[in-house]
């Protein structure tokens, strides 16, 4: 396969990544729910990739690797998604995809803080940029700009929330590299997945009649398409794809998720958010 293909490919993961919220905010179920089924179905897509690619000897291999580290990450990641999935409901996608972007600065900050990498005035400048970007986001000149009032900071602490996870979830992984990334992953979904299932029967009370069409549709859609076809998209184009090109292809998520909100569901965008979004994305860039 050509490098143009796996570039595609890794494009296309990221434009699939970039549609999540359209999928989750018509949803009716509970967020704990859409995380413990895309969880558990999309760690079985993964996985069965993996045995029908490399074979059963290496998916064994890879699993009796398993270690604390990644069970502690694999509860992160659930937690991620229902932080992530809730944020949708209370403000826009726009706005709960920007401020969940933090991710590379708080990763930024962590290597500085926790790994004792090297500071430079790049790096002070992309953190003090993300910060008033994710503020301007935030509508913090307007708090006339939060939806539905207070729920609209509710989403903004949600979102962000998300991404102290999802930062935490790739501090754990940096630090447990024994098992290859794709079956790393596999796992991490399965754990997440399962760990959710107690809470979802003890808490949720779900019956037959809450499910409409757009929650089972849904549901199928971010297991099989968002999750397990996209992340193995990610993991088998990756290491074939030169490293700036896989940073650019990072802006895709976002930038998509952007413009659907404002084209499909036409949610609101300000001029001062707009500037928050350049000065987010110009942060990662410039780390």
């Amino acid at each position: 396969m050509k490098q143009r293909s796996y570039s595609l490919m890794l494009f296309t993961s990221m434009l699939i990544f970039g549609t999540i919220g359209l999928i989750v905010r018509p949803m009716h179920v509970p967020s704990t729910l859409i995380a413990c089924v895309r969880g558990i179905l999309g760690a079985i897509l993964i996985l069965t990739w993996s045995f029908c690619t490399k074979g059963v000897a290496h998916l064994k291999a890879q699993l009796k690797k398993l270690r604390f580290p990644i069970v502690l990450s694999s509860l992160t990641m659930g937690l991620n998604w229902i932080l992530l999935f809730e944020s949708y409901r209370y403000t826009t996608i726009a706005v709960a995809t920007l401020c969940y972007y933090m991710q590379p600065i708080l990763l930024l900050i962590a290597s500085i803080l926790w790994f004792h990498e090297s500071f430079s005035w790049k790096k002070g400048l992309s953190i003090v940029l993300a910060f008033v970007g994710m503020a301007l986001v935030a509508g913090i000149e307007n708090p006339a700009i939060f939806q539905d009032g207070p729920n609209g900071l509710k989403g903004i602490l949600l979102a962000f929330g998300a991404a102290i996870l999802y930062a935490t979830t790739m501090l754990l992984n940096k630090k447990e590299q024994h098992m290859a990334a794709l079956e790393r992953t596999g796992t991490q979904l399965l754990i997440a997945g399962l760990i959710l299932v107690p809470y979802v029967c003890m808490h949720e009370h779900l019956t037959s009649d809450v499910f409409q069409a757009v929650d089972i549709w849904g549901l199928l859609l971010l297991s099989i398409v968002h999750t397990g076809i996209a992340y193995v998209f990610v993991f088998t184009a990756l290491d074939r794809v030169p490293i700036r090109q896989v940073a650019f292809m990072g802006y895709v998520d976002p930038i998509t998720a952007i413009v659907l909100s404002a084209l499909v569901l036409q949610e609101p965008f300000t001029l001062s958010q707009l500037l928050g979004a350049g000065l987010i994305f110009g942060a990662a860039w410039l780390k």
